[in-house]
């Protein structure tokens, strides 16, 4: 659900006609569907990093993004071969490259459970996984984005914990994350 709320909110918001979304060859479906989805909506490419030996290199990354590239999504760790990447590294070369409107999405399902995550220092724009890997309950999940990314964003559902003032007429939406949460 997190891929699909940064995908159909974020997403939404900046993919036009030609643009691309960026993942690599070893990405788990939660993270192909939703730009699966977004690209066939907005009529968008979606591309891939050539991988060398089973993953994303810097040269890969390189060779991949574009002056079209909006959106790169990767995993932390492969959920089936459990390689571990160099995020910071390339999240560092894909900002060189790709420059301010280059979002950086990170599935990191299988990276939490194994390691400590600051999403300060990875320079992430999104960082989701799903809380079932840390033994919490089933349909529990975290999605971070950063804060001036997320108050540029619209509710991705409606419902009552996510209003500041509603009215006949108007409704103000509360700060983030509030404004995500349609429910208590």
């Amino acid at each position: 659900e997190g891929m699909n709320i940064i995908a159909s909110g974020y997403g939404e918001k900046i993919i036009k006609e030609g643009d691309e979304i960026l993942l690599s060859e070893l990405e788990h479906a939660s993270n192909i569907l939703p730009w699966f989805k977004l690209a066939k909506e907005k009529k968008a490419i979606i591309k891939y990093i050539k991988l060398e030996n089973n993953r994303i290199t810097l040269n890969g990354v390189k060779n991949s993004i574009t002056e079209k590239t909006k959106i790169i999504s990767v995993a932390q760790v492969s959920n089936s071969l459990g390689v571990v990447h160099d995020l910071k590294s390339i999240i560092s070369k894909a900002r060189s490259l790709g420059g301010n409107e280059l979002r950086v999405v990170v599935d990191g399902a299988q990276g939490i459970v194994h390691s400590k995550v600051d999403v300060q220092e990875l320079d992430c724009d999104f960082y989701c996984f799903s809380a079932h890997k840390l033994y919490a309950p089933m349909g529990v999940g975290i999605v971070y984005g950063k804060e001036a990314i997320l108050e540029t964003l619209p509710p991705y559902q409606g419902g009552g914990e996510m209003i500041k003032e509603v009215s006949f007429d108007k409704t103000t939406f509360n700060v983030s994350p509030y404004r995500f949460e349609a429910g208590t």
